[in-house]
């Protein structure tokens, strides 16, 4: 595949290939291989990204990284294998008179052939392929809207202008966000270098005062020993008068006189030296100061910054909520409660946008649910409504796993969240089936009435607890009656329990 490889590269460009994957491949394929080669874009899903750019990135990657041009390889050859068989059962003379007769080829077949013929070890038929893909390059403008229509699913080709325009924006709004929030922290990070700097100069200033303080007493002892001098030079001048004439100066004087003239000059170094840095250290505290102040100013203005993008940002993640009405009565039932489903809401939606919310209950023809139900729909939610089945020995049925099982993998494609709102252990499979299809999958659901593979299995768990409850009020002694709960609550009752559900 290596050799392949090389050979590719060398017979075709970056824009050729670019226009290979982006017609000899599906939209879907094209998002797998982005996924799987490490190409992803800042606060946008893959699938969201138009198709051109994908297959620029890939061929641009291919291009740079010998791996991504292996994988991009094995990928065209799969999507192209019914032609890479024609192409080695047939002579070179018949491929060249095939390719030069046909003058309406469509993209997509196009393409396909011109990796077949590429990957063909027959060194004659490399020219041909390079001599069809420029073929294709010129009917590229007019056939390649009509051949993504006849081969993409109908909810990606349909993409307006606007939404394109739209999703571009929102890519910009997030790589200006980024740019904003790393000089913050490089602002920050600066700020706290130069406050550091400051804390440094600080100490040196407390030392060079305490030397400043100690200046006195230094003056002090030179004037003692200024004094002793004296001192000492009045006896020596008395010794003198009464020596004999010729004996000369007291070398012990001559010392002491010179020991106090040097440390009469070392001191007032040391005095003109601590004023001159102190004055130092003040207009450079000065100037930190300065600085500092300027760095905060540029850093809160950069933090407002970031917090307008963040408004202007629309919530890009598009959120569904599927909530198993029952499963979540009798779990609520254990608390002596019942679920607020308006809280249950805010706090599965957050600052996404929610696309569709739906809610299952089973009905009994004996209780009237039409409050209940009514209830529900004033909170947003569509609500889908199953009988109850009688079975022949008396028992009852009625549960919706198989109902909401299929209104999530037909969303899954539409959304980028998948709220499961249920502790049933039977979704475990259906939560891989769902991660796969490329949504995350969360669940909200009572800790106790939950089984811990759905737990390990969802992207997040979020327990729902007394915040998210309804205490209702005991009547007749501490019990409510069955019909008054089955009524609140919208679910089945004696039959459900008679049946084990």
């Amino acid at each position: 595949m290596s050799v392949a490889y090389q050979r590719l590269v060398r017979l075709i460009d970056r824009r050729g290939l670019s226009l290979v994957l982006e017609h000899a491949l599906d939209r879907r394929v094209i998002v797998k291989l982005c996924n799987t080669c490490g190409l992803s874009y800042a606060g946008i899903r893959t699938r969201s990204v138009p198709i051109e750019t994908l297959a620029n990135d890939l061929a641009k990657d291919c291009f740079d990284k010998e791996v991504t041009g292996i994988q991009v390889i094995q990928t065209l050859a799969k999507a192209s294998a019914q032609e890479i068989d024609q192409i080695r059962q047939s002579k070179p003379e018949r491929i060249h008179s095939f390719i030069e007769e046909k003058q309406d080829f469509p993209p997509r077949e196009c393409c396909r052939l011109t990796i077949a013929i590429l990957l063909d070890e027959r060194k004659d038929l490399h020219t041909t392929g390079v001599d069809l893909l420029h073929k294709t390059e010129r009917f590229y403008v007019h056939a390649r809207h009509s051949d993504r229509q006849a081969d993409e699913p109908l909810t990606e080709v349909n993409e307006t202008d606007a939404e394109v325009t739209f999703k571009k924006q929102i890519h910009d709004l997030n790589q200006a966000l980024i740019a904003a929030r790393n000089e913050c922290g490089r602002l920050e990070k600066q700020t706290r270098m130069m406050e550091q700097a400051n804390v440094d100069k600080d100490l040196e200033i407390k030392r060079f005062q305490e030397a400043l303080h100690a200046l006195p007493k230094l003056k002090v002892q030179v004037d003692q020993l200024e004094h002793e001098n004296q001192e000492l030079r009045y006896r020596a001048e008395v010794r003198e008068s009464q020596a004999p004439p010729g004996a000369g100066q007291n070398p012990l004087l001559q010392s002491v006189e010179k020991n106090i003239s040097d440390i009469k000059q070392t001191v007032h170094k040391t005095a003109c030296t601590i004023e001159e840095e102190y004055r130092g250290l003040k207009q450079t505290m000065g100037a930190l100061q300065k600085e500092i102040s300027a760095l905060r100013s540029e850093g809160q203005v950069e933090h407002r910054s970031v917090q307008t993008r963040r408004k202007m940002e629309p919530d890009s993640e598009r959120l569904g909520i599927f909530v198993d009405v029952q499963n979540m009565f009798y779990a609520a039932k254990q608390y002596g409660a019942r679920l607020d489903f308006e809280k249950l809401m805010h706090a599965a939606v957050g600052h996404r946008r929610l696309v569709r919310a739906y809610a299952y209950v089973i009905q009994t023809p004996e209780v009237d649910q039409t409050g209940f139900v009514a209830m529900l729909q004033q909170r947003s939610y569509q609500v889908r409504r199953k009988d109850l089945r009688l079975r022949s020995d008396g028992s009852a049925k009625g549960d919706w796993d198989m109902g909401m099982a299929i209104d999530m993998i037909g969303m899954a494609d539409k959304l980028d969240v998948i709220v499961l709102v249920s502790g049933d252990g039977d979704f475990v499979s259906l939560v891989h089936l769902l991660k796969e299809m490329g949504p995350r999958v969360e669940v909200f659901s009572f800790p106790h009435n939950t089984a811990r593979d759905l737990m390990e299995t969802a992207d997040r768990y979020y327990p729902i607890d007394e915040a998210l409850l309804i205490k209702k009020d005991r009547q007749y002694g501490g019990q409510q009656t069955k019909s008054t709960e089955v009524e609140e609550n919208g679910q089945v009752g004696r039959w459900a329990e008679s049946s084990g559900e």
